[in-house]
Parts: C-alpha cells; sequence; structure tokens
C-alpha cells in the first residue's frame, strides 16, 4: 500500500475528526509508519492462523503481542498507562502497554485483515451487572464474532467470554463479568448512539464449549511453531518501524517530562 493509499485510509478513520488539525500535521509520519506496521502484521496474522477463524486470528495477536513481536524492544510488559499522546494502539510498540492500547492495536488489525470487530469497553465485576451508557468502564477487550455469533475476547488472558444477556459478558475461567460501557465507543471512536442501541440487543449467543476452544488454540500453536521463520523474518523487516514509532512515543515522555 503506497503512503497515498494510507493516508486515505488514516483520513477516513473516525477518531481524525479529534486529531485532523495540529496532531496529524505534525506527526504525519508517524502515523504512516503504524498502518504500515499494521498492513505488515497483518498479512503475519493471516499466514500464522487457521483460516477464517476469527478466534484462531486473535490468538496469534495476543501471542505474539505477549512475545514482543510487535515492539521495538522484541519484549512486552502490561504497565498501567494515565496519559497518552498519540493513537492508543500505537503505544503496542513500545513494548509497554495495558488494556486500551492492546484492544486499539487489536482493532486495527482486524480491520486490515476485514474482520468486522469493535473494542469493547467495559467494567469488570464479581457479579452479575449491567450496561451503562454514562459510567466509564475498567477495562477494554475486543468484541468478535465467531460462527455468527458475538463473543469478547479479552486478548492479554486468551479468554473467550460469552454473553449471558445482551451486554453482559461471563468468563468461566476467571469467574468475572465483563459488563458493556459504551461511553469510550462514543467518544474516542465516535460510534453514534443509535448505532450502539442497536448493537446491543445482538450481544447474546451460544456458549463456545472449552473443548472447542483449547482445540482451535491448540491448532493455531502448532501453526505458530511450524512457520516460527516467518516471525522471524517480519522481526528483521519490521525493525526500522518499530523503532520509529516507538522512539517517538519515548520523545514525548521525555519532553512531557520537562
Amino acid at each position: 500500500m503506497s503512503d497515498e493509499e494510507l493516508l486515505k485510509v488514516i483520513s477516513s478513520r473516525e477518531f481524525w475528526r479529534k486529531y485532523r488539525n495540529d496532531e496529524q500535521n505534525n506527526n504525519l509520519d508517524l502515523y504512516i509508519n503504524y498502518y504500515k506496521l499494521i498492513e505488515e502484521a497483518g498479512q503475519l496474522v493471516k499466514d500464522l492462523s487457521l483460516k477464517n477463524n476469527e478466534i484462531s486470528i486473535c490468538y496469534v495477536i495476543s501471542t505474539l503481542l505477549k512475545l514482543g513481536v510487535f515492539s521495538e524492544s522484541s519484549s512486552f510488559e502490561y504497565e498501567k498507562v494515565t496519559l497518552d499522546k498519540y493513537k492508543f494502539g500505537m503505544r503496542i510498540a513500545t513494548g509497554s502497554a495495558c488494556c486500551r492500547h492492546i484492544a486499539d492495536f487489536t482493532y486495527d488489525l482486524l480491520t486490515n485483515l476485514e474482520i468486522k470487530s469493535l473494542p469493547y469497553p467495559c467494567s469488570t465485576s464479581k457479579k452479575n451487572g449491567y450496561v451503562s451508557y454514562s459510567k466509564i468502564g475498567d477495562h477494554v477487550a475486543n468484541l468478535i464474532q465467531y460462527n455468527n455469533a458475538y463473543y469478547v475476547y479479552n486478548m492479554y488472558y486468551d479468554d473467550l467470554l460469552s454473553f449471558i444477556y445482551p451486554g453482559v459478558a461471563r468468563s468461566n475461567m476467571a469467574n468475572i463479568y465483563l459488563n458493556f460501557r459504551p461511553y469510550m465507543l462514543m467518544t474516542y471512536y465516535e460510534i453514534d448512539n443509535d448505532t450502539i442501541a442497536n448493537l446491543i440487543p445482538s450481544l447474546q449467543g451460544r456458549q463456545i464449549q472449552t473443548r472447542e476452544f483449547l482445540e482451535i488454540q491448540n491448532e493455531t500453536l502448532d501453526l505458530l511453531m511450524l512457520n516460527a521463520g516467518l516471525i522471524k523474518d517480519f522481526n528483521s523487516d519490521t525493525k526500522s518501524l518499530r523503532k520509529k514509532i516507538g522512539g517517538k512515543y519515548y520523545e514525548w515522555r521525555r519532553i512531557s517530562k520537562i
């Protein structure tokens, strides 16, 4: 994809309504490099995952992310972050990020692969919860579809949650509930109220069997191990891109502390 085509993609994104002026003009190279990385990463994920299987694709993304494949340091640690200067997903390149960065990066990758998805901002609880438009959540996962049913994929923990009723997903692995809090979708992603209101009734589906989930993970892991050379090539081919993106973040952090 050419720089011109990348700019067209960037300009069409909803979040650019916020950054279209100074942010876009001052950091154009950063955004171009980021979407080049997304394009390269998308091809790698496609090659390493089971064909037409959204769960497998998410498992590949989360595995590569935790191995540091997408970061300039080739390492990754989960760290709570309070401030963001640039697009959330870009922080993955620094090797240190939290749930909103992981979810946004995953969303961009899935979009690149033409897979319908959304970040899933939510609140975590040990008890049954509810959907709230006004409350801000404490976590962000990813909303995906598998076999025409919606699920929540909690990327860093490789946990697939089923909806027990619209907007409330339950994890069998961690015994927690993720309650939909769409405020972030309405602000950062500028998704309108009607779209969200129409989405919520659809957030229900069958309970995937643990055995089926584990079989998908194991088959995907076999593909990852058989194609380790592709990961090595990606590391080499994108080293400069990852360094440019991560370096820009570190530059901002140094300036912000002065």
